[in-house]
């Protein structure tokens, strides 16, 4: 067979002669071997993709993130959902390569302290919360959405990450002189409704199109969600609608009631799609809504956009509680349907 036995398995009584007991044994462990290592090679290798491309993602998310509107920290939500705990690990290496690079960068600027305190991935914040919502609250159960554990979980996350925030800005070497917008209480406050905002605008949207590609095999998945209602309906109608209040808003003189008032009209769409189409429709709606909010931002801690935002994160909310009572009331519909042909079908055979 070709098969050479090291000394080591002479002397342990393993002949390679494939027509002996122990011949197979040799041969079988041998493989065993090159087997363990192409196993470990590869989960060594796929740990690493998953560090690396969240690293750049983070970086990414990093450059349109802003104190009040941080899609960083709905990203980061939405990342720790859907990932098997088994590649959790690999997503805190890889935030904390991203964050030794800007502490390095950062030394001389902001100090030691600072630059420690920087390492702590905000990931490991997040993480317990997150586990609390997959595990206790049922988060994500049989392929529905718990939308009271999800707002719950995003608010404790959102508190979480501005605390993280302010314990890291306490550290940070102020210029002299200098004095916080609003103070610590205003610094806070847009913290906590970026990040509130930030998780409504990206989390629901990306789990509404999870459960749009679970429902159908991947062959069938393009041509079924071109074909949804809720996509043409999104594209047709709610986006020349907030298309037509962005223009009506840019137009507007800064700092005017038009502008303010295009800006808070955005959760209208939100409502529609929500009473349309439940949950999902309330999450893509809303999704569409804060992006167009932040398109018609003047500059920024511009009140009439944080008064927007506050509205639309509360609508948004709203809608998603709504719509998941929607959604949850059809599927009741359908079931009875079901059983009642399902009756029907067994009086006809009997």
């Amino acid at each position: 067979m070709g098969l050479r036995a090291s000394p080591e398995l002479h002397g342990k009584g393993l002949s390679m002669t494939p027509f002996t007991p122990g011949g197979w044994a040799a041969r079988d462990l041998i493989r065993g071997q090159v087997m363990g290592k192409g196993t470990r090679g590869s989960t060594f290798g796929r740990y690493a993709i998953v560090a690396i491309v969240y690293g750049i993602s983070v970086s990414l998310f990093r450059q349109i993130s802003i104190s009040h509107w941080l899609v960083m920290c709905g990203f980061d939500l939405t990342v720790l959902l859907l990932t098997p705990y088994r590649y959790w690990p690999a997503l805190f290496v890889g935030e904390f390569f991203q964050l030794l690079v800007k502490s390095i960068q950062c030394f001389d600027q902001f100090g030691w302290l600072w630059s420690v305190q920087n390492l702590l991935p905000t990931l490991l914040v997040m993480a317990p919360l997150v586990w609390v919502a997959r595990e206790r609250w049922h988060v994500l159960h049989r392929g529905y959405l718990n939308i009271p554990a999800l707002l719950a979980c995003s608010l404790l996350v959102a508190a979480a990450m501005t605390l993280d925030s302010l314990v890291s800005l306490s550290v940070t070497p102020l210029p002299p002189g200098y004095v916080l917008p609003g103070g610590w209480g205003g610094v806070a406050g847009r913290w906590l409704l970026g990040n509130f905002i930030g998780i409504l605008t990206i989390t629901p949207t990306v789990l509404a199109f999870r459960k749009m590609m679970t429902q159908y095999p991947w062959r069938q998945w393009a041509s079924r969600v071109f074909d949804s209602k809720l996509l043409l309906e999104s594209i047709g109608l709610v986006l020349p609608v907030l298309a037509m209040l962005v223009w009506v808003g840019l137009e507007a003189t800064p700092h005017t009631a038009t502008r303010q008032i295009a800006q808070i009209a955005m959760f209208l769409p939100v409502v529609w799609l929500a009473l349309r189409h439940g949950w999902q429709g309330a999450a893509m709606g809303g999704t569409a809504a804060s992006l167009a909010i932040m398109l018609l931002m003047p500059e920024r801690y511009d009140q009439s956009t944080l008064q927007a935002e506050c509205l639309v994160s509360f609508v948004i909310s709203s809608m998603l509680l709504l719509g998941g009572r929607i959604t949850a009331m059809d599927r009741q519909a359908e079931q009875e349907r079901i059983d009642v042909r399902m009756d029907a079908m067994h009086w006809q055979h009997r």
